[in-house]
């Protein structure tokens, strides 16, 4: 259970930080912007954590568990497909399979890493239950930030080294481009060339970010290994304070 936590902190916090980044920096999203995509997942997490709440006494908490892990890796999965030009509805369909996915975690894995400890130890477990989460966030976090940073290097040679004045499709490129261009600017011959290499650029950070999800996504499926290993957790047992 303390693994899946740590897990989900790590996917919970550096997906939020990677998809942030993202419309800010990709989608030129405000702030303000920004926190309206989080809204709508947000309230549909609002609405469904009790009722979770309710079934996990009822139902094998592992198999709640397999749902929501599996659903936040498909939310990464589908958040690595986002491109500069997705729509508001294309940036909040992720984020409402994470806050789904998300509701079926959170609650089950606290009863499952709790439920066997006695009432003496049961605080101080929780303490440290709690602290995996934050730890995972904190690496995730950083882990993200690098992936971006190394990801932005990679493509940008590896799409810098196609982009050749003897390359026919560069050639077209920058004809169309000095077209569209005309007697605009002072240094009409130079702009197209910016212009393509800020199209490169853009590209290659697109591409630092579907890496970032689609390893965010591939992380939290780890937990399924430690989800195969538990066992049903006592019935009864609420672990408070734990989420």
């Amino acid at each position: 259970g303390t693994v899946v936590n740590f897990l989900t902190g790590l996917a919970l916090f550096g997906s939020t930080y990677l998809f942030s980044l993202f419309c800010g920096a990709v989608m030129r999203y405000s702030a303000l912007d920004i926190g309206r995509v989080f809204l709508v997942a947000g309230a549909l997490q609002l609405v469904l954590m009790p009722l979770v709440g309710r079934l996990a006494p009822k139902l094998d908490g592992r198999a709640l568990l397999v749902l929501g892990v599996v659903g936040v890796a498909a939310s990464q999965m589908l958040a690595g497909e986002l491109t500069s030009l997705a729509g508001f509805s294309d940036l909040v369909r992720p984020q409402i399979l994470r806050a789904i996915g998300l509701s079926f975690i959170f609650i089950p894995v606290s009863v499952m890493a709790l439920s066997d400890l006695d009432p003496a130890t049961r605080g101080n477990a929780t303490g440290l239950f709690n602290l995996t989460r934050e730890l995972g966030g904190s690496i995730g976090t950083a882990w993200m930030g690098v992936v971006v940073t190394n990801g932005l290097k990679l493509h940008g040679s590896a799409l810098g080294a196609h982009v050749t004045p003897f390359d026919p499709v560069v050639q077209e490129q920058l004809a169309a481009m000095a077209g569209n261009v005309g007697t605009r600017a002072a240094s009409g011959a130079l702009v197209p060339e910016a212009l393509l290499q800020l199209r490169a650029s853009g590209q290659a950070l697109v591409m630092s970010f579907t890496d970032g999800f689609r390893l965010a996504g591939l992380a939290i499926l780890l937990g399924l290994v430690a989800i195969a290993v538990m066992k049903r957790p006592k019935t009864g047992v609420v672990a408070s304070g734990a989420h």
